[in-house]
């Protein structure tokens, strides 16, 4: 297995789902299987079925990405999945807050690590993403989304004794 993990489910998304169990559309766990990128940038698919069987605890994973389908909440399996893995790089595409603050609970970070988040929701969630307990184990935070969301991870950012902020408008 290579350097990267993740996890995908394809669906369509759910016009009819409430905020707080809504999930995202980017996810790489598709129909019941973990993609992985060999040396050769080549997605392979690994099946369901032998998720049991690959040691992630002893693999040295580099990136996971987990986009969520829409307002879909991740299955189960996928987070007794990356509750084995330990990585350095997280990209999470999402529209549930929830969804990502139980995402950075499930996965390990070493220390400088870094964490990139694509909020793709609309709402007003007044809890913060990261406590500042997390902050200290990455070295990059990215966020992108709306800003009036991001207030309270900010203010929970500046709490902490390791903050160095950059802000930039694309």
């Amino acid at each position: 297995l290579a350097s990267e993990v993740g996890c995908n489910r394809e669906h369509e998304s759910n016009q009819e789902g409430d905020s707080e169990s809504k999930d995202n559309e980017d996810d790489y766990v598709i129909d019941g299987t973990v993609k992985y990128k060999t040396d050769t940038s080549i997605w392979r698919e690994l099946p369901e079925s032998a998720w049991g069987y690959v040691p992630f605890k002893t693999i040295s994973i580099e990136s996971v990405e987990v986009s969520q389908v829409g307002w879909y909440p991740l299955r189960e399996e996928i987070y007794t999945l990356l509750t084995n893995v330990s990585a350095t790089t997280l990209l999470m595409n999402f529209y549930s807050r929830n969804v990502a603050r139980r995402l950075l609970q499930t996965i390990s970070f070493g220390l400088r690590s870094a964490l990139i988040l694509v909020e793709l929701s609309k709402g007003i969630d007044k809890k913060p993403i990261l406590h500042p307990s997390q902050l200290m184990k990455f070295d990059v935070v990215a966020y992108m989304g709306e800003m009036s969301m991001f207030s309270n991870d900010l203010l929970a950012a500046l709490d902490s004794h390791y903050t160095l902020l950059t802000v930039s408008k694309e």
